[in-house]
């Protein structure tokens, strides 16, 4: 029987390079890179469980919280990712990964039953010999709980598990646990969907788990839009240690560029060294270090080389070749604008654009708030609030489209390098007769 030709080393991947064009933004990618800040506070963080799991008594009050919140394409999707991957190939002391939505946190048994599926078979077995049954039903886990997703052995996937537990605390879970010295962390991405349940439904859930108060080794990891922490603050979480909550910016130039050299590494794209960092220097200065222009640079070059003059290899950055791959990445970057730059915003783009001119490397809120009152007070020129808006909702909506962000210091700055330009140039069109 006749085998497959095994494909050199050296040989382009062309068939990984069109899958990685067509990958949304939100996917995991095998080339991370950066944030060495954030994944050291996760690692510490997870090593503090860890010790407290080891130790002869759990103390009340030692659950940790992790909060990473930024604009959209700010890479906090990417970062949960890395450390799931991580955890995954890890050999020694890798905790149970949790997966979650935010309707799971409707209730405790709920995470309780997703750690039990995720900690494996027998954990999960334990939990239906030892817990309070249901005698005569035949449902799978999540049955019956509201917002539970199906997961593993469920009934959705064509298995049901027999004599599934009623009730099952998590502090159940810890004691399932504690042989192993396994500790739990629960991944949520896009957080702020949680303004889509009732406060008072997920409080007592999130409150626990960040209190500590179940005496188990749970860690919660939540991602999402710059508004995340006052989201929070009402559902359970009035304030995080310090270092506790991070808002992502761009990466340095240095971060980016490696970025790109593991890409052109991945797919064994060939061109000698010089080239390969031109390449990656112009990709990392095109997206000024923003993780979602830099995924849409790289994705265009990606589509590009296995038509390019010689398919896999590069060519000068200020060929023909070249010029595609900064077109593509241009028009997705205009798209990303429009969309930070929606209604009502777009119909006030002068504005908008003194407000950012004026914010600088950074202003405090009232600082802020001021200058847009100041900036649209009539009869001190054109500008003009959008309508049915005050100073203070079209300042919120600026943060919640990603355009401003909180910033060390109680300020507020422009987290998106390049989105300056964009807003002048709009505001410019807008002048009658521009």
């Amino acid at each position: 029987m006749a085998h497959p030709r095994a494909r050199p080393a050296t040989e382009t991947s062309f068939d990984a390079l069109r899958d990685f064009a067509e990958l949304p933004d939100r996917e995991a990618t095998p080339f991370f890179g950066g944030r060495a800040d954030e994944i050291a506070k996760v690692e510490g963080a997870l090593k503090r469980i860890r010790e407290k799991a080891q130790g002869e008594h759990w103390r009340p009050a030692g659950g940790e919280t992790l909060l990473f919140q930024g604009a959209p394409g700010a890479g906090k999707s990417a970062l949960l990712h890395h450390f799931v991957r991580a955890w995954e190939n890890s050999e020694q002391n890798a905790p149970v990964v949790v997966d979650t939505e935010p309707a799971d946190y409707i209730d405790e048994r709920t995470l309780a039953l997703r750690v039990a599926e995720a900690a494996g078979p027998a954990i999960a077995a334990h939990f239906r010999r030892s817990e309070t049954t249901q005698s005569s039903s035949r449902t799978d886990l999540s049955g019956g709980i509201p917002g539970v997703a199906a997961g593993p052995g469920s009934a959705e996937s064509g298995h049901q598990t027999t004599n599934a537990p009623a009730e099952l605390p998590l502090a159940a879970v810890k004691e399932a646990l504690s042989e192993s010295k396994r500790s739990v962390v629960f991944i949520l991405d896009e957080e702020q969907d949680l303004e889509g349940f009732e406060v008072e439904a997920v409080r007592p859930v999130i409150s626990q788990l960040h209190k500590g108060s179940h005496g188990g080794p749970f860690l919660a990891v939540f991602a999402g839009l710059a508004y995340s922490d006052a989201v929070l603050q009402d559902r359970g979480i009035p304030r995080f240690s310090r270092g506790h909550d991070s808002t992502l910016s761009a990466l340095a130039p240095e971060e980016a560029t490696e970025i790109v050299l593991r890409m052109l590494t991945e797919f064994r794209v060939h061109g000698d060294k010089e080239l390969k960092n031109q390449w990656a220097q112009a990709l990392a200065n095109e997206s000024c270090g923003w993780p979602q222009h830099l995924h849409v640079a790289m994705q265009a070059l990606a589509a590009q080389l296995p038509a390019a003059p010689t398919p896999g290899r590069l060519e000068p950055v200020d060929s023909q070749f070249g010029s595609a791959v900064r077109k593509v990445s241009a028009q997705a970057r205009e798209e990303y604008y429009e969309r930070r730059i929606d209604e009502p915003l777009a119909v006030a783009p002068d504005l908008i654009a003194e407000t950012l001119r004026r914010i600088g490397s950074g202003r405090l809120r009232v600082e802020v708030l001021a200058d847009i009152r100041e900036a649209a007070q009539p009869g001190s020129g054109t500008m003009s609030l959008p309508k049915d808006h005050d100073a203070e909702m079209l300042l919120e909506r600026m943060i919640r489209r990603g355009v401003l962000q909180h910033a060390p210091g109680h300020k507020l700055v422009c987290p998106i390098p390049s989105l300056r330009n964009y807003v002048d140039c709009l505001a410019v069109r807008s002048v009658p007769g521009a």
